[in-house]
């Protein structure tokens, strides 16, 4: 998800004073998706995680469901 796509979302979220303090009351699923963008943002500026997820891209070696779930022990 964008950023442009959550600010869309928010939009229509009211700002409320309460207890002297301005706060936006936001419906569950667009606060997770706010948390999802955050973590997806930091993510990607992680150089260890982005050294990993390369060097597994380029690994071949494939494994199949019931290869997973033995190793699993499922």
């Amino acid at each position: 998800m964008t950023a442009a796509i959550l600010l869309k979302r928010t939009e229509n979220v009211r700002v409320r004073n309460i207890s002297g303090k301005k706060m936006a009351i936001l419906p569950l699923e667009i606060w997770e998706d706010i948390e999802d963008f955050f973590e997806e943002q930091a993510m990607g500026q992680s150089p260890r995680l982005i050294a990993k997820i390369k060097k597994a891209r380029a690994e071949k070696e494939s494994y199949s469901l019931e290869e997973v779930k033995k190793h699993l022990g499922l």
